[in-house]
């Protein structure tokens, strides 16, 4: 989003914050799921054994579904803001909106399902079973592969809980074209652009039905939804500035915190989504705050936040997997370790790091393998269905001339 010449008070800084949320949600999530892993519970905790460094990381580990939520909100403000900036321009092809949408999630999914069978194969021979009794789960692999995962379809492959929100993610890229149409698209007639908000209804509506866990997709959608209202409005939604903009997303995370108890997604849409509104609109307007300030504050080492964001989602991908996979083989090379663990237990907070280096290298792993070659792959996919196009294009042609 940088542009060459501007000052750094301008487009550069807010795209240096931009990427700054994104690594730093995506820590949040791993931070959350590997404290769970390792440690018991903070309320399970005696009081007398709640040490500050527990404290500290009990405090960080908890807002990991708030930057989920977060999550939501940027993709809504760069993929749907982007999107709708082309199509009022004239600019919007369907063709290449989905091969981008799916080379974006598949570039990155589909390795991390082959990483994930390939952790519990490991896994399963080192538990002392023959490789050749693995049930690969093939159906689940591909179930997830169709972003079915959380639906009665299937359950995350791998118990990879992190894969909940790329349901949600990926059935709003696909219902967001027709939402587009049917509220912007005033060069289209009524009824077409009543139909198009219909199948998007449709979509979102028939899929919650179908959903078994994780956040509502519908109810949801309304969230990514104030991304897209931050790339559509010039000026804060409460016209201040950034600093306290800044305060009252912080009380709005305090207040999340608070009162947000439940750990697992959907179990209460009607208690949660209120409180996850809150989050996500004193994001929002945290966002347009900052973007319409024109002295933000440039942050160092812009190379280490663009680097860390473009990995944030492999690491939101694979660190579950590898989470599991890492305590496994801690069971089985050190006889007796059980988890969770208490956190007077200094082994505790050496195998907590042991887990965060893992998982940040194996993200950064798939990061080189697979997530950096993002757009290589959408220009050959999105060059090859052109060129079927055009084939099936001229063979139509060709066989109305001969009849």
């Amino acid at each position: 989003m940088s542009q060459g010449h501007e000052p750094p008070s301008g487009r550069q800084a807010f795209s240096i914050w931009l990427d700054v949320f994104r690594w730093i949600a995506a820590l949040a999530v791993l931070l959350g799921h590997a404290h769970h892993r390792v440690f018991e519970s903070f309320a399970d905790v005696p009081h007398a054994m709640r040490t500050l460094p527990f404290f500290l990381l009990s405090l960080a580990s908890s807002v990991g579904t708030a930057a989920v939520l977060i999550f939501f909100v940027l993709s809504g403000f760069l993929v749907g803001g982007g999107t709708l900036v082309r199509y009022r321009h004239g600019r919007f092809d369907a063709l290449e909106y989905v091969v981008s949408r799916l080379a974006r999630l598949w570039t990155v999914l589909l390795p991390t399902l082959g990483i994930t069978a390939i952790l519990l194969l490991i896994q399963h021979c080192m538990s002392g079973r023959s490789a050749f009794s693995f049930d690969l789960k093939v159906g689940q692999i591909v179930c997830n592969a169709a972003f079915l995962q959380t639906s009665y379809a299937c359950p995350q492959y791998g118990a990879n809980g992190a894969l909940w929100s790329l349901f949600n993610e990926a059935w709003y890229y696909a219902a967001w074209p027709s939402a587009m149409i049917c509220i912007f698209g005033k060069h289209r007639s009524m009824k077409a652009r009543l139909s198009f908000g219909v199948f998007a209804c449709l979509l979102l509506g028939s899929l919650t039905a179908f959903q078994d866990i994780g956040s509502s997709l519908g109810i949801y959608f309304t969230i990514w939804l104030l991304g897209v209202g931050v790339a559509v409005r010039e000026k804060p939604f409460l016209p201040i500035g950034v600093i306290p903009n800044s305060i009252l997303f912080l009380g709005c995370l305090l207040i999340w915190q608070i009162f947000r108890k439940n750990e697992i997604q959907g179990y209460d849409v009607w208690r949660e989504y209120p409180l996850d509104l809150l989050i996500a609109v004193s994001f929002a307007n945290l966002l347009l705050a900052m973007r319409a300030c024109e002295r933000l504050l440039m942050l160092p080492l812009e190379a280490m936040h663009k680097r860390f964001a473009e990995f944030s989602f492999s690491l939101y991908a694979i660190h579950t997997p590898v989470i599991n996979f890492t305590l496994a083989m801690l069971v089985v090379a050190w006889s007796g370790l059980k988890f969770p663990l208490m956190p007077q237990q200094h082994v505790a907070y050496l195998i907590y790091a042991i887990v965060l280096i893992t998982s940040l290298a194996a993200a950064y792993f798939l990061y080189l393998i697979a997530e950096r070659h993002n757009y290589a792959v959408r220009n050959w996919a999105l060059q090859g269905a052109r060129r079927c196009g055009r084939a099936i294009l001229y063979r139509n042609r060709m066989g109305a001339i001969d009849t």
